[in-house]
């Protein structure tokens, strides 16, 4: 079985800790993101804004110069990188997690999300299948993917040179 670090994709979509609402609903509606992580300047994760909280904050008529860290969600799904994905797995199929953020002390540094974890699962079921008839199947495996150790600093200002 493989761990987080071998089966999670890159970092996703994140901002500062100092964005306001207007800036961060003007860069998902921009770029169609449906979920942005709100992190420090040392890159830690401090939680999670998605496309229904910016909906709520809508139709609540939240003041658009709110700092995003008022709306985000604290309360993120973490594992660590080293992880076994069979410890995972479970969080997936009883907690009805879309994802998991990956995190190395504090730091975002990627995401398992279910396409990952099916992939897993498939390429898992796949090499059994193979090893059971005897095969060698080396064209069916779950992807790997490169560490990363620091954000895209780009990425990780877009929010703020908006």
């Amino acid at each position: 079985m493989c761990t987080a670090l071998e089966l999670m994709s890159p970092p996703p979509a994140t901002a500062r800790n100092t964005a306001g609402l207007e800036e961060v609903l003007a860069w998902m509606i921009d770029d169609a993101i449906s979920e942005v992580y709100v992190v420090d300047d040392a890159d830690r994760l401090l939680g999670i804004v998605t496309d229904y909280d910016l909906l709520k904050a809508q139709f609540t008529q939240v003041d658009r110069a709110t700092p995003i860290t008022r709306l985000m969600c604290r309360n993120v799904a973490t594992t660590s990188p080293h992880c076994d994905l069979s410890e995972i797995f479970p969080a997936f199929r009883d907690c009805s997690h879309r994802q998991m953020t990956v995190v190395r002390e504090g730091r975002l540094i990627g995401v398992i999300n279910r396409h990952d974890v099916l992939r897993a699962i498939v390429a898992c079921a796949a090499t059994d299948d193979a090893e059971n008839r005897g095969e060698a199947r080396d064209d069916v495996r779950a992807p790997k993917f490169v560490e990363t150790t620091r954000l895209d600093a780009q990425t990780a200002t877009a929010v703020g040179s908006r």
